[in-house]
């Protein structure tokens, strides 16, 4: 009986070393891959901004796992994410992330790219384990946010010029008839002398000579 348990035992231990020399795929596989999920974000300054306006971000990469999605839009502004995305060989993966400039009147876009490196390294679980960060081109250093910046100028609106009221109207019209009236009494005394001189003269006795 022993010996046969002994040939039983012997039999499953030569079958599991056999599977894992001969299909290593079914080995925990779970185990030795990690998922990471890079986060994006919009940022608009400015009065009045449309709150239904869109803004679309997308990533590319070479020879790299990729999310199911690789364009985003974000109503109105905001946060997201692209992934998650299933990494299972340790290494470094770059991606390039920007924007896709609208075409709205009054805003301006941010033009920046970003070049993303996941890092993929073995961790002490035997597993793996990932590490993110961005670098904006133009710059060297290396941040943990990647931030497209809009800004919106609200159009100015023209007032209206004020019309005249009643009022001043009728004092226009007061002023303008004002002028004949106050050269009214001028004609009236130059009238007056005119007829006195005539009178005079009639009036003044005759010597004789």
């Amino acid at each position: 009986m022993f010996q046969r348990f002994r040939i039983r035992y012997m039999g499953v231990l030569l079958t599991s070393i056999l599977a894992v020399l001969f299909f290593p795929g079914r080995v925990p596989a779970a185990e030795r891959s990690c998922a990471v999920s890079i986060p994006v974000e919009i940022r608009v300054t400015g009065n009045g901004v449309p709150a239904d306006e869109e803004y679309r971000i997308r990533i590319g990469g070479e020879n790299v796992p990729m999310p199911g999605e690789t364009e985003i839009t974000l109503k109105g502004g905001g946060k997201a994410q692209f992934g998650p995305i299933t990494y299972s060989t340790p290494g470094d993966y770059r991606y390039r992330i920007s924007q896709t400039a609208g075409n709205a009147e009054n805003f301006t876009y941010d033009t920046s790219v970003y070049t993303v490196t996941v890092r993929v390294v073995n961790n002490e679980e035997d597993g793996l384990s990932a590490e993110i960060w961005a670098v904006k081109d133009g710059s060297e250093d290396k941040s943990t946010e990647i931030v497209f910046s809009n800004s919106y100028k609200k159009p100015v609106t023209p007032e209206p010029k004020p019309t005249a009221a009643p009022a001043a109207q009728a004092k226009a019209e007061n002023v303008d008839t004002g002028d004949d009236q106050a050269a009214l009494p001028w004609v009236t005394a130059l009238l007056v002398s005119a007829l006195g001189t005539v009178l005079a003269v009639k009036l003044k006795p005759r010597h004789n000579r």
